[in-house]
């Protein structure tokens, strides 16, 4: 067409070159007639080179980048004589070219690559929370209660750090309020530093819970103990949260062997177990009250203190190379000195462990931590409490039942270390 009209000396076709910014500077524009684009780079590089942009109102970026035509000239998509009218009005200087290159290069900063990366970044994160959001349901606010603060702290941590934004619900069973320790000033500040929390709710507030998260997980710790539960309306079995929103157990447990409710509390709890999306549980023992109790299935998980790396949490802080932790009163007659318990802080607490020799203790998650500390314990257990628990851990990890010491056998309480049991070569990590 350029041959045929003889415009071959007014039009020339440079082909690629490497560097065509020195053209583009002293041109009187730079025209974009494209039917569409992304993100148009030559616009842009118009811009910055002080150079007129004319560009064809394509859907998506030339309006944007223009400012709908106060940063540059736009024309209809294929509007050929509108081009060339628009071209002859800026050769003719009938257009106010400084106002629309000043105003193309006072929106530049719309393109510095830092704020597109912080802005970038921004959008991501809205993405990945308002996808991600977790709520959190266990026992977090026992302050006397090593275990199910660790618990709750571990099960947060180790969702925080895959990129979730978890928080535990902050939400207080009325059975701990009766009981609710006084002097908790440790236990309150490291929750505060380490455990995101909602405000504070009541059971009435709960149901609004659901706009700020996706996901709710129970767990872990005793949260299906009907004993421990039974008043709380069925929080503790996500009673509050819509059918919009994820339920999940994780290393939930039912504390003992046996559901310990009546016909009509069973009919109950299976409502809202049926209504979860996953269900994981600790014990056993609870897989079977699933199964023979509500007709459903589970998958058994370690408890979440095994989920996570605890270095950060301790350093050099020695409590004795025997130490103690016995909670049953029973039991307390073997302890002889260094019994851990209030009013040691929770980093001292497990650093007592994980510098020690030897541990005695009848917890749980004393237990649970000797084994991921690789500690030398013995483990004491009482006849007549729950042992379901202690037994499907040591199941879990192999260890013969038969080295639990029990209150009624004959102990010989000055030479406790030959009940010992060896940890090193017990795996546990997941």
């Amino acid at each position: 067409i350029v041959k045929q009209k003889k415009l071959d000396k007014r039009i020339i076709f440079l082909g690629t070159l490497n560097n065509p910014f020195g053209y583009v500077k002293r041109a009187t524009a730079n025209i974009l007639s494209s039917p569409s684009e992304g993100l148009s780079n030559v616009l842009v590089e118009g811009a910055i080179l002080g150079t007129l942009n004319i560009a064809s109102d394509c859907p998506s970026g030339p309006a944007e980048i223009l400012l709908d035509g106060k940063a540059g000239l736009l024309y209809p998509v294929g509007d050929s004589l509108r081009l060339a009218q628009i071209m002859d009005d800026v050769l003719a200087g009938k257009v106010n070219k400084k106002e629309l290159v000043d105003n193309a290069d006072n929106a530049l900063y719309r393109f510095d690559v830092t704020r597109i990366a912080e802005e970038f970044t921004k959008l991501c994160q809205k993405v990945v929370n308002h996808r991600r959001k977790i709520g959190l349901v266990n026992f977090f606010f026992e302050n006397e209660n090593y275990g199910a603060v660790l618990t709750a702290y571990a099960l947060s941590k180790y969702l925080r750090d895959l990129g979730y934004d978890a928080k535990n619900i902050n939400y207080i069973a009325d059975f701990y309020k009766k009981r609710a320790v006084k002097d908790a000033a440790d236990f309150i500040a490291f929750k505060a530093q380490n455990l995101p929390m909602t405000k504070e709710l009541s059971y009435d507030d709960l149901a609004e819970i659901n706009k700020e998260f996706d996901t709710f997980i129970v767990g872990s710790d005793q949260v299906f103990r009907h004993g421990f539960v039974k008043k709380e309306k069925g929080v503790y079995y996500l009673s509050f949260v819509n059918k919009k929103r994820k339920k999940i157990a994780y290393a939930a447990s039912f504390g003992i062997s046996k559901f310990e409710g009546k016909k009509k509390d069973k009919k109950k709890v299976a409502a809202y177990l049926k209504a979860f999306d996953a269900i994981s549980v600790r014990e056993a023992d609870g897989l079977d009250i699933l199964r023979n109790e509500f007709g459903l299935t589970g998958t058994q998980v370690l408890d979440p203190v095994f989920m996570i790396d605890w270095k950060h949490l301790t350093d050099d802080f020695k409590y004795g190379d025997t130490i103690y932790y016995v909670l049953n009163q029973d039991l307390r007659y073997l302890a002889k000195q260094n019994m851990l318990g209030s009013p040691l802080k929770i980093t001292q607490w497990l650093s007592a462990i994980s510098n020690a020799d030897l541990v005695v203790t009848d917890s749980f998650h004393g237990i649970c931590f000797c084994l991921i500390f690789k500690k030398k314990f013995v483990a004491l257990a009482h006849r007549q409490s729950p042992i379901s628990r202690l037994y499907s851990l040591f199941d879990m990890f192999s260890i013969p039942r038969e080295k639990i010491v029990f209150n009624d056998m004959e102990i010989d309480k000055d030479n406790l270390k030959k009940y010992a049991i060896v940890p090193e070569n017990i795996d546990t990590s997941l």
